[in-house]
């Protein structure tokens, strides 16, 4: 991730909340959208869950089933609960969206 960029370490710590053993066959692409990053601009993140495995990266590479689109503070004082996917706003495949905070602890 991006040296630096006040979301890398929120994150991380999505990341490390992580549970494989819940995972399954669970196949998502999650981008995350980050308004209020500058002028004109968006903080950009892709979230791949697929294999047991969570990958987090700046920017996009992949179609995303869901893209979520927050406001900075909003997605800084979310980012320790998973649970809370829901609670911004949502574009895409909301029913693969549901399932996603329950392969994280809170």
């Amino acid at each position: 991730m991006a040296e630096g960029n006040p979301f890398d370490e929120a994150f991380r710590r999505i990341s490390a909340r992580f549970r494989a053993d819940r995972a399954g066959d669970t196949r998502a692409v999650v981008h995350w959208r980050l308004t209020d990053w500058g002028p004109d601009e968006y903080a950009r993140y892709e979230m791949v869950i697929e294999d047991g495995h969570i990958a987090v990266r700046p920017g996009r590479t992949r179609d995303a089933h869901v893209t979520v689109t927050l406001s900075a503070p909003e997605f800084l004082r979310m980012a320790g609960q998973p649970e809370l996917f829901l609670s911004g706003r949502l574009r895409g495949d909301t029913a693969r969206a549901a399932t996603l905070p329950g392969l994280f602890t809170t």
